[in-house]
């Protein structure tokens, strides 16, 4: 029944990774953001237009969840008394308030998996509702309250896809429902119908994506197993975040540029577009007590579906955020690369490159033998020989990365700028130094085909020598 027919696409990345990592820029931007601030005057989290980089928002009658720097909070309709929720250093996603509004579902890294979980929505200690090593994302609840809809890949027999369980707020074991694979869903108002998305979401990783595994909506019929998908332009598009109010399914969909919010109506099977943000796109919308909340340019949106108004909710949050505060931190944590001498039989000049924040430092074996501040941090460090004479005493080669250039530095003043500076598409590659006993230069170990025309006739992949050069 479910048979998708894919083409050449990205490489599926599970959600479960895309959520964390999401959650994790997020939080890395804010701190930048707020530390960078933060050089003249001590942080502050309010403005006038309320705080920004909220994300993945649920809505009840009459309050609001969102994650934020990597917890849950909760506020009023109007964003008003915003408070948090959950303060584990794990991560917290997909809040899911409960049909009356009393629960709040939610996917977290208590026990260093992701799980279920479940807290009243007037705070308290959550209760951990699944066990499986494969993690398991909040869809919703069922339409009276009783189970939490969550996707695993627990029994699929591929990462490639996730399947649809739910699991009953008191706990027990997860039942499976009959749809061979899904990947966000939601019930109609009267459990007989779900809206699922069956496929991963490719454009996360290629926006306006239109390959073969563009992401779409189906409606499944719980009675007789049929599905039908919402129709989509002849050009394909993305539609995902599947919420029903009434008789209409709303989601979120680029098949006009950005995303925003549309509806489907079931009955006719007309299509209309709801939002009109051209600036940013619509993200992580969410329904609740008819209304529907979602997120964009940072901020909360209110949707009104029956008038199709929509208006941010300024949330001011005020809180003690310990990952923006100056602290001290430990380098070993950040190690990047590791090298040795040529000939590795000199302890003395073992090198270890370690990367803290923007700083490229280096070890010998244990010990901080120099720290060189970069801009865009330090990536990179290998063992420098001219002839049989240790380069480690009180002249020190340290490799840094200026944005897009990379750049090769002698401590005691000549500096060298190879002639390559493009940006490859999987990140920059290791620099290596020259072993040749004249003056040394450092190259970068760049894609080719990244390279500008002129400078493809200069390989990088190579290790060169000045004479080379010349």
């Amino acid at each position: 029944m479910d048979r998708v027919q894919s083409g050449a696409a990205a490489a599926p990345v599970h959600y479960t990774q895309i959520a964390k990592e999401n959650m994790k820029l997020r939080s890395l931007l804010f701190a930048t953001a707020v530390l960078c601030s933060s050089s003249a005057h001590p942080a502050r989290a309010q403005d006038g237009d309320g705080t920004l980089m909220l994300a993945q928002p649920a809505v009840s009658a009459d309050r609001i969840a969102f994650a934020y720097a990597g917890d849950l909070w909760i506020a009023g309709i109007d964003g008003s008394a915003p408070r948090r929720l959950t303060s584990h250093i794990g991560v917290e996603f997909n809040p899911r308030f409960s049909p009356d509004g009393e629960w709040i579902a939610f996917s977290g890294e208590y026990d260093g998996n992701t799980d279920v979980f479940l807290v009243p929505s007037d705070g308290g200690v959550p209760a951990r509702l699944t066990w499986h090593p494969s993690a398991d994302i909040v869809q919703g609840f069922t339409t009276d309250g009783s189970a939490v809809l969550f996707a695993s890949g627990r029994n699929a027999y591929t990462g490639r896809h996730q399947q649809l369980f739910t699991i009953s707020t008191g706990g027990g074991h997860p039942d499976q429902l009959p749809i061979p694979h899904a990947f966000k869903a939601t019930y109609s108002p009267d459990g007989s119908k779900i809206a699922y998305t069956p496929l991963y979401e490719a454009f996360t990783q290629w926006k306006n994506y239109r390959g073969g595994t563009t992401t779409r909506i189906w409606i499944y019929d719980v009675t007789d197993h049929s599905v039908v998908q919402v129709p989509q332009p002849e050009g394909r598009s993305n539609d995902t975040d599947p919420m029903w109010i009434g008789d209409r399914v709303y989601f979120r969909s680029d098949r006009d540029g950005e995303f925003n919010v549309h509806s489907y109506d079931t009955g006719t099977g007309d299509v209309a577009r709801i939002t009109e943000h051209e600036d940013f796109p619509v993200l992580s919308a969410s329904a609740g007590a008819g209304r529907i909340v979602y997120e964009q340019a940072g901020r909360l949106h209110l949707l009104d579906p029956g008038s199709g108004v929509s208006a941010p909710v300024p949330v001011r949050i005020a809180a003690d955020l310990v990952e923006v505060r100056p602290r001290y931190a430990s380098g070993d944590n950040f190690a990047r690369d590791a090298s040795l001498s040529p000939s590795g039989t000199r302890p003395e000049s073992g090198l270890v490159a370690g990367r803290r924040v923007d700083r490229l430092v280096l070890r010998r074996f244990g010990r901080v033998s120099a720290v060189c501040g970069s801009a865009g941090g330090g990536r990179g460090a290998a063992q420098l020989r001219s002839g049989r004479r240790r380069v480690l005493r009180r002249s020190v080669v340290v490799a840094r990365r200026h944005e897009d250039q990379l750049y090769g530095q002698l401590q005691g003043g000549v500096l060298d700028r190879p002639r390559v500076g493009t940006d490859p598409p999987r990140g920059r590659r290791p620099a290596v130094w020259s072993h040749a006993p004249a003056q040394p230069r450092m190259v970068a170990r760049l894609p080719l085909a990244r390279l500008h025309p002129q400078q493809r006739d200069e390989h990088p992949h190579r290790l060169r020598s000045p004479a080379r050069d010349r």
